[in-house]
């Protein structure tokens, strides 16, 4: 009863509490003479529920009323100080601003393929292959294991395969009237992989829709691109297929269905989707031939419960029984893949796109988060700075009752207001940087990704953090305060003092790391770029020959030739690759007459040329001759290698390889060496240099280089145009400068080092103007002072002094905290460069100086500005 009684107390409004507790005291009494005590109590309960809800209400409508009344407190404070205000709003705007885009970011990393149905249960099949050349790790499995799977496990629920155009798959000429376009992403796939991966139907049935040859669906953009705003569903579209036959041919497919394009947070992008029937019917060798090279993927859903790892061991032991079908494969094995897990996986040749890399997430994150950091501390700075002139407000407050709790909430919601405030300006700063952020990255972030709760979670989680963390550090320090020290005037400004030298430090530590990461990844630039790189790249003009492969390849010297009659064009060049594109291609190279048998070749990589185009690309000799003829003894018997594949091949001098035989695993010649270049950079200075191999080849042909006179690219741009659409009828026309397209190589490094460099402006400006309002304090507290020693004769630069020596000192601890910690992490990112630079003491020396003369300006103007005022303006008030 007497528990009740005292919650009942708790429940009734405080006003009203003493004399309607007497009442139900009485009545407790009464009920429980007349009726027991049993009654009484079930009564007593009874009015307990009855007054819950008006407890609720009176929470409700008190903590609004003391809400309001911190809001008005809030308001009153910044219009007082105003810049004050700004400046600390700027601060975490910066930080909120970097950190948003970093949250977008990783929530969109970490979020690739979850959005599959049962995503859980879906793998990827990838193999591992032992053979005497070596060990191979791949993405991809044999065209055979899909059907044994289907018929054989019956843990797959489904299983569907993934091909891509075997001769072209980056470019199949796509044509639906006037419309031509190359396409990148067009795949022949099983009908089954509707039911392992989600691909949302628009139009269609996706029962039906790829089962017969010829048909294909098109996503709604691509869709969109060839038919208009007219239904698609049901229409033609002719498509190019190479399918490493002797010709490639138009074909007419009927568009069977139209599906939503797909998500950026996929591995598997896709704008045409091919019936795999329309593939087997060329090419039926691809269910049964264990041998066929092409890339093949295969995707397995299981069925619910079923263990992956038991699946896996059957798999390995069907790969074992089929092991010799694969020649010189003294290891064969299958291996699951979750599909969640592709996109930031270790990267593997073959790869449908570049998976994502965890370095640079967490690179991304450190530097957003000290940016976040700067933001911070330059808002507790100020905070308990400001505190010094709440003091009395605070000690008022406490003696008329005024609880501790409720001071702390005081200064949080001050703390939650000027963060919603900086968190408005952070999205103005967030569009900015993702801008930037886009093209660096090669992402499609939008601020729309804000309401996905795998990003709205972990920033309220931020923001909450921020408001704890600037607003809690300055509510401790005041409410602290004993209200007796406080209206005797002690205690003033000596609490929280060593914090702020400590944030002040914190501040300028970050600002240098970022300088110096800053100037790290512009010098490595300027170093990659003004290095040699062992070839000619300008004036040259670059022709894709996409479409018509095979003809092309059959007819290469006459193509070439048309294009060459242009007057200003002084050569050209056919080759399988240019400079600035990854080759993948390479040969497996023994030395004797004969292939067979052969115990670990050397594997170089291939560049298959004509005659003219290691003199066109300028690549100076070092043994030996170059190739002097297209045809004839020269495409049948002669290879030519670099210093670094002279030296793979084992030769001490590049004089000692010339006359070695070798034979290739491709086409199973043997060929003699008959020179050797020296080495050059075709990838630029971000990776070491390849061994290669240079092989007259015309069955990978590819590229035309047309070498042309200075200043008369636009002259050669309209005459090949014109000679195209003579020899291409039909195809699309498009070139490129090398010299362009080259610096495309360090396209990524050159938008991280923008993106740093607007980053590290943000930190900076964060970090100055806290400091321009922590001087613009430090003066206005110390302005008595000022005036007192100008009267007896201090000259300016003695005040100037006395109010920046404080802080240089500060600034160069923290150069002596920073300085450490960016040396280390400058050196862990340029690892990931074969030719890199040597961060020496002229960049952290710079660093350091931009720093001291960020802050010095700020000192210097508060300090003059304090040397000017006038001392009988501040004295006469005493």
């Amino acid at each position: 009863m007497k528990t009740a009684l005292r919650l009942l107390r708790r429940l009734l409004p405080p006003d009203s509490r003493d004399s309607i507790e007497s009442y139900f005291e009485e009545m407790v009494e009464r009920i429980s003479t007349e009726k027991g005590p049993r009654r009484a109590r079930l009564w007593l309960w009874a009015q307990i529920f009855r007054s819950i809800p008006g407890f609720f209400s009176h929470a409700l409508s008190w903590q609004w009323t003391l809400l309001k009344t911190h809001f008005r407190v809030t308001s009153r404070q910044i219009l007082r100080h105003k810049g004050l205000f700004l400046i600390k709003i700027f601060g975490l705007a910066a930080g909120l601003g970097c950190a948003t885009v970093i949250v977008l970011y990783v929530a969109d990393e970490l979020t690739y393929d979850r959005f599959h149905p049962g995503s859980e249960r879906i793998y990827r099949i990838t193999t591992r292959r032992v053979s005497q050349i070596g060990d191979f790790q791949s993405p991809t499995s044999p065209g055979p294991l899909a059907t044994a799977v289907r018929a054989d496990f019956p843990q797959a629920e489904k299983i569907a395969r993934v091909i891509s155009p075997l001769e072209n798959s980056d470019h199949v000429l796509a044509v639906q009237g006037e419309n031509r376009f190359f396409e990148r992403r067009a795949w022949f796939v099983d009908p089954e992989i509707f039911d392992v991966l989600s691909v949302p139907f628009v139009q269609g049935d996706r029962r039906t829709a790829l089962i017969e040859p010829r048909t294909a669906v098109l996503t709604q953009s691509t869709a969109r691109k060839y038919f208009g705003d007219s239904p698609a569903l049901g229409r033609t579209i002719r498509l190019e297929l190479d399918y490493d036959t002797d010709s490639s041919n138009l074909e007419d497919f009927q568009v069977r269905g139209v599906v939503r394009d797909a998500p950026a947070n996929t591995h598997w992008k896709y704008d045409i989707l091919i019936s795999m029937a329309t593939m087997t019917g060329v090419r039926p060798d691809l269910d049964t031939n264990w041998r066929e090279f092409h890339v093949k993927y295969a995707y397995v859903k299981l069925i619910p419960g079923a263990d992956p790892g038991a699946f896996e061991k059957q798999l390995n032991v069907y790969a074992d029984a089929h092991r010799n079908e694969l020649p010189d494969t003294r290891l064969l094995e299958f291996r699951l893949q979750p599909v969640r897990s592709i996109h930031l996986a270790t990267p593997t040749i073959a790869e449908m796109e570049m998976p994502g890399n965890r370095a640079y997430i967490l690179i991304y994150s450190l530097v957003a988060l000290l940016v976040l950091l700067i933001g911070v501390m330059n808002y507790v700075n100020l905070s308990a700075s400001m505190s010094t002139t709440r003091i009395r407000e605070t000690g008022i407050r406490k003696v008329v009752g005024g609880r501790r709790r409720d001071l702390v909430f005081q200064f949080l919601t001050e703390s939650a207001l000027i963060t919603f405030l900086a968190f408005l300006l952070a999205l103005v700063f967030s569009s900015f940087l993702l801008r930037y952020f886009n093209r660096m990255a090669g992402t499609g972030l939008t601020l729309d990704g804000l309401l996905r709760p795998a990003v709205a979670v972990p920033l309220v989680l931020l923001l909450a953090a921020v408001v704890l963390a600037a607003g809690g550090y300055p509510a401790m320090i005041l409410s602290s305060f004993h209200p007796v020290d406080v209206l005797a005037g002690r205690n003033r400004g000596k609490k929280g003092a060593g914090v702020q030298r400590f944030l002040v430090v914190g501040q300028f530590a970050v600002s240098i790391f970022l300088v110096v990461s800053t100037l790290v990844v512009f010098r490595q630039l300027d170093f990659m770029k003004g290095r040699s790189l062992g070839f000619t790249r300008a004036d040259k003009l670059i022709l894709d020959i996409k479409s018509d492969q095979p003809g092309f390849r059959r007819d290469y010297e006459s193509i070439k030739g048309a294009f060459s009659r242009c007057p200003a064009v002084t050569g050209a060049a056919v080759s399988s690759v240019i400079p600035g594109i990854v080759n993948r291609s390479g040969y497996y190279l023994k030395r004797g007459e004969t292939y067979e048998n052969a115990e670990k070749p050397a594997r170089l990589k291939v560049i298959t040329v004509d005659a003219a185009f290691i003199d066109l690309y300028g690549l100076a000799p070092a043994a030996g001759r170059l190739f002097q003829s297209s045809s004839g003894g020269d495409r049948t018997g002669s290879y030519i290698v670099n210093e670094t594949g002279a030296r793979l091949l084992g030769f001490a001098t590049p004089q000692d390889a010339l006359g070695t035989r070798l034979t290739a695993h491709y086409h199973r010649l043997t060929k003699s060496i008959v020179g050797v270049v020296k080495d050059f950079h075709f990838l630029g200075m971000k990776d070491a240099i390849d061994p290669v191999l240079f092989d007259i080849e015309p069955s990978l042909f590819r590229y035309v280089t047309l070498s042309f006179a200075p200043g008369r690219s636009r002259e050669v741009a309209d005459f090949a145009e014109k000679t195209w659409r003579e020899r291409f009828p039909g195809v699309p026309f498009e070139y490129t400068l090398l010299d362009e397209s080259f610096q495309q190589i360090y396209h990524y490094e050159e938008q991280m080092g923008r993106l740093l460099g607007l980053v590290t402006g943000l930190g900076l400006a964060a970090a100055f103007l806290g400091l321009f309002g922590l001087v613009s304090f430090y003066s206005r507290r110390r302005r008595k002072e000022i005036a007192v020693r100008k009267v007896i004769g201090a000259p300016s630069i003695h005040i100037v002094t006395l109010l920046s020596r404080r802080f240089v000192v500060l600034i160069a601890a923290a150069g002596l905290l920073a300085v450490p910690a960016a040396w280390w992490a400058a050196n862990a990112w340029l690892q990931g460069f074969a030719y890199r630079i040597k961060p020496g003491i002229p960049v952290f020396l710079f660093a350091l100086a931009v720093s001291i003369l960020t802050a010095l300006a700020a000192v210097l103007f508060q300090g003059l500005k304090a040397t000017r005022s006038q001392p009988a303006d501040v004295l006469r008030h005493e």
